[in-house]
């Protein structure tokens, strides 16, 4: 929207442990719910989605434990070709070579090439033929260094786009079944999911900071409760720490330098 990147949530379903759904506590309309892996649940979220854009490509973007077949062969299963998968790659993932055809070879044609060693390992021999890319992160555009290369990925079992972005003395490898991608699509992409949980530790950061100004308020005014002025704020640290209530001067409150205030802030 606007050239900047949106999170819309469409749907939602709650992980209950197997344990705790053993023991039919929990009913939704009189009915017992069944378990359901993560990987089960978001095949059906994602394939509830799917439906209503019948025709368009789906591209799921996911962290490292979720970026394996567990989720990818269900999923294709259910939407077939057009369901593709982005995610980190882990660093001790084993990368193969691209099969080469051997004509008059009996047997079966090989489905792997020759081993290429770990991501870890592959990231440094490519950062010498990394390249710079000018793309649109997290509400600017930034210079990126990244370098690409095809592999088959067993964990995946098919042909793969692996792209390490370089950081200084950091890096991360992206990987994505969806070969039609560039390399500034697949970060830019994977950027856009990264800056959602930036934004959701933004909002929480926020919310602390609304709490400590109606506490501050609330010592200021007549919007005191009863009891001494003591603020909601510390009074819910002080039962955290179950330590009796520290006052200075009578009804006072703590200052609000002290351990309760400090704890407060941290939580």
């Amino acid at each position: 929207m606007h050239g900047r990147w949106c999170c819309l949530p469409l749907a939602f379903a709650f992980y209950l442990r197997k344990a705790t759904l053993a023991l039919r506590c929990v009913r939704i309309r009189a009915r017992a719910l069944t378990f359901e892996s993560k990987f089960t649940q978001a095949v059906r979220l994602i394939r509830s989605l799917a439906g209503v854009f019948p025709r368009a490509p789906i591209l799921v973007v996911t962290d490292s434990w979720f970026g394996n077949n567990g989720l990818l062969k269900p999923l294709r299963r259910a939407l077939g070709s057009r369901a593709h998968l982005l995610a980190r790659l882990r660093v001790n993932a084993v990368l193969h070579d691209l099969p080469v055809a051997a004509p008059g070879r009996a047997g079966r044609p090989r489905k792997y090439g020759e081993r290429l060693g770990s991501v870890k390992a592959m990231q440094t021999a490519l950062r010498a033929t990394a390249g710079t890319y000018s793309l649109n992160l997290y509400g600017r555009v930034r210079d990126v260094v990244a370098a690409e290369q095809m592999v088959m990925l067993k964990t995946l079992r098919c042909r793969v786009r692996v792209v390490w972005v370089y950081r200084r003395t950091q890096w991360i490898a992206l990987v994505t079944t969806d070969l039609t991608l560039t390399v500034a699509q697949i970060i830019e992409i994977y950027g856009a999911r990264w800056k959602i949980e930036i934004d959701q530790t933004w909002c929480l950061h926020k919310s602390l900071r609304q709490g400590r100004r109606r506490d501050r308020r609330s010592r200021r005014g007549d919007a005191a409760p009863s009891g001494g002025g003591r603020c909601a704020g510390h009074a819910g640290a002080r039962s955290r720490r179950r330590r009796p209530e520290s006052t200075i001067g009578g009804d006072r409150p703590a200052r609000r330098g002290g351990p309760a205030a400090r704890l407060y802030a941290a939580s």
